[in-house]
């Protein structure tokens, strides 16, 4: 009986021994060595994030309206590009072929009568593929202080908006109602610009 079991006992013991070394022959590493000759190297492509380059706009309103028909208006774009700004002046900015632009934030300070109500800057992207022209109002500023004869107006929208290369961005104002008076406005559009996939 004792016989048997130390028989039952040893052909246990070599079977888990047998699986045992099966398993760790099928799961030990192997190593596989690539050689090339030194005329023909092993081609390697080093893959980066796409370039991105810091972008502002600036538009400055400087408008006298009577009973909102302006009378006179002076107005400037001011765009600026890249880790070392380069800035241009000009009525509008095109996204330039081959990149996007990734809009974060728009703000907006100005200096009004004590009429409109209400104001908030806009942002106006003319996409020429879709043909669409799509206006984005960002809703009212608060009014930082205020005067007998003015209001000054302040604030800052975090915004996601992609423009495509090819479209024409540009900024603005909105008032709520129709007033007499002089309007000092500034619209900043900042973001970056990046390589189109």
């Amino acid at each position: 009986m004792k016989l048997r079991r130390s028989l039952l006992v040893l052909a246990a013991v070599a079977q888990m021994a047998a699986v045992t070394t099966a398993a760790q022959a099928k799961t030990e590493p192997f190593q596989v060595e690539v050689v090339n000759e030194a005329g023909a190297p092993l081609p390697v492509t080093i893959e980066s994030a796409p370039a991105e380059e810091p972008f502002l706009l600036q538009l400055s309103v400087f408008e006298l309206a009577f009973q909102g028909n302006a009378i006179s208006i002076s107005q400037v774009t001011r765009v600026c590009t890249g880790a070392t700004p380069e800035c241009d002046s000009g009525g509008t900015y095109v996204v330039p072929a081959g990149k996007s632009l990734v809009i974060e934030s728009v703000g907006v300070i100005a200096r009004t009568p004590t009429v409109p109500t209400e104001m908030s800057a806009e942002v106006n992207l003319d996409v020429p593929a879709s043909s669409g022209s799509f206006g984005f109002d960002l809703g009212p500023a608060a009014r930082s202080t205020e005067t007998s004869a003015a209001r000054s107006w302040a604030a800052t929208y975090p915004v996601t908006l992609r423009a495509p290369s090819g479209t024409t961005v540009r900024g603005g104002v909105v008032w709520d109602q129709l007033f007499s008076g002089l309007v000092e406005a500034s619209v900043t559009i900042s973001g970056r610009l990046v390589s189109a996939p």
